[in-house]
């Protein structure tokens, strides 16, 4: 409890008011503490008392109070004063209000007076309190009866203890609940000693898979009055674990969604879908996968896998005795060549094949024809000098924006913002005029420790800050972005003018299919942080 604020300063016996006085006045302060020990109860559970302590200026100086606490803070004890310090005249005195309130058997402390008094500058006054109480705790709470199979059933059991210091005496045990069910309660009124406990067996049969909240209601003398426990459990099956790993099967893919439909009575009706995602070693658990033998998908953006699993009768959660890899072969990938960026690099590295479109004269041909674009299911585009394209972008971008929203996906990174800014043009705001170039292009050669806002990302990095790099100068450099767009990562980007203070360094936008823009790539000055992040780039489209 915290003190609440009250302070009392009586006169002397002329009853003028008390003001604070100087210390200049001649004589010496001194101080008288009344009563010099405090004592409540026993009170009967629940009650309050309270007592003052008389703190009284004797001297023949004023008297300057700086503190009246406790010397460590006690549940049930609580102290109240005004404002501190204060002077108190010759005569006058002020008042402190100890109070304990009996939701404990015992307490003791020590209020603490400091004053200037030169020759009892701390007075201590011991406080000891006790009440007479019945309490009755109710253990565990809550009790989880966890995941159990429908008409299956599992025992557990609470405890009902006193932990007063008086009988407890229970009147009425009730339980509200569906599927539980009491299956040993003791005789009632039912009384328990100080100290002891009795235990209440419960039963759960749960019908299906629906989740069980139920309430043990305890009618008592408890000092809190009636009691209520918590009981949970949820119909349901242990389920599968494994751990999905990237292409290549060297890496660990994080965020990948697993899932298996389940048709229970094999009617050709799916009766219900479990879903996770994995976590950040690429490890998940995925619940309710009943005995037999089930398929199990697995996504993680364009990239998709597939594993028949057979769970056994009996047993906890089945561990999949191998992991299951991303299949190369679900997704067909095409690269445009730049002459700074080579992410088919690390493509390879995960793995997977692709297709190489040459330049500017490849990316024409690439996204001038619908036919030839929904063949792929993700474009990278490399950074590289896209002017010799950009008087064509009015007849090309709209083929690319029906790519996405068809739900492909685009990889652009640095000088690819022309692509981008000529075919989204509300997305990001780069430096200076959007459409000049020379106007975005003005990010100096740095290295920056960047913010990694978003969580898989972080996870793939192993950190919330990446080490970036930009080995050369005029890359291109993004001010801010829209609504809907999320930044994955921002820093100060040092430009050949003013510096950009949290410039979005990588953005990502799902508007049916998925865009990432990024400001650095693979070069040959790359980091580790550089390297995770792009893989989970490349996985994430």
């Amino acid at each position: 409890m915290l003190a609440t604020t009250a302070l009392v300063l009586l006169a002397a016996c002329n009853d003028q008011s008390i003001t604070a006085q100087s210390h200049a006045e001649a004589g010496t302060p001194a101080i008288s503490v009344d009563p010099d020990a405090l004592s409540f109860g026993p009170l009967s559970g629940g009650a309050r008392e309270s007592a003052v302590i008389h703190v009284r200026s004797v001297g023949d100086a004023a008297l300057t109070v700086d503190s009246i606490s406790f010397q460590d803070r006690v549940d049930g004890l609580t102290i109240t004063t005004g404002d501190l310090p204060a002077v108190i005249p010759p005569g006058g005195e002020l008042q402190a209000i100890v109070t304990f309130d009996a939701h404990v058997t015992q307490a003791s402390a020590t209020v603490v007076v400091h004053s200037d008094d030169d020759v009892r500058p701390t007075v201590d006054v011991p406080v000891s309190a006790s009440a007479d109480l019945a309490w009755l705790t109710i253990d565990p709470d809550p009790l989880d009866l966890g995941v159990v199979v429908p008409e299956e059933t599992v025992r557990d059991a609470v405890e009902l203890r006193n932990d007063g210091n008086i009988p407890l005496v229970i009147d009425t045990i009730v339980l509200l609940a569906d599927q539980v069910q009491l299956v040993s309660s003791p005789a009632l009124p039912l009384t328990i000693d100080p100290g002891e406990g009795v235990p209440v067996e419960l039963a759960y049969t749960p019908v299906d898979r629906s989740e069980e909240q139920a309430q043990l209601w305890v009618s008592s003398n408890s000092w809190l009055g009636d009691t209520m426990g918590a009981v949970t459990g949820r119909g349901g099956w242990p389920g599968i674990s494994g751990r999905i790993c990237d292409p290549s099967g060297d890496g660990w893919v994080i965020d990948a969604v697993v899932s298996a439909s389940i048709d229970l009575d094999h009617d050709g009706i799916i009766d219900w879908t479990t879903e996770t995602r994995t976590d950040s070693t690429g490890r998940y658990t995925l619940p309710d996968v009943p005995p037999g033998t089930w398929v199990v998908q697995v996504e993680k953006g364009s990239y998709s896998a597939s594993t028949t699993v057979t769970v056994p009768d009996g047993g906890g959660v089945y561990e999949l005795p191998e992991e299951t890899c991303l299949d190369p072969d679900s997704v067909r990938l095409a690269v445009v060549t730049g002459e700074y960026d080579h992410v088919e690099h690390i493509i390879e590295t995960l793995g997977l094949d692709y297709d190489l479109w040459s330049g500017t004269t490849g990316l024409r041909q690439l996204i001038g024809n619908d036919t030839t674009l929904n063949a792929y299911d993700v474009i990278f585009l490399n950074c590289g000098d896209y002017s010799g394209i950009a008087n064509d972008m009015d007849e090309l971008g709209p083929h690319l924006a029906r790519f996405v929203e068809a739900g492909g996906s685009v990889y652009a990174s640095d000088w690819a913002s022309l692509v981008v800014e000529a075919t989204w043009p509300e997305l990001i705001d780069f430096h200076g005029t959007d459409s000049d170039f020379e106007q975005t292009a003005v990010g100096a050669m740095t290295e920056i420790l960047a913010d990694v806002d978003d969580i898989v990302m972080a996870y793939a990095i192993g950190s919330d800050t990446a080490e970036i790099t930009y080995d050369l100068d005029a890359w291109v450099v993004p001010l801010d972005t829209t609504d809907g767009v999320d930044v994955l990562m921002r820093g100060t980007a040092p430009t050949f003018g003013d510096p950009v203070v949290d410039a979005p360094l990588v953005v990502s936008v799902e508007p049916a299919g998925h865009i990432i823009y990024t400001t650095f790539h693979n070069e040959q000055q790359i980091t580790d942080d550089m390297h995770a992040a792009l893989s989970e780039m490349i996985l994430s489209l």
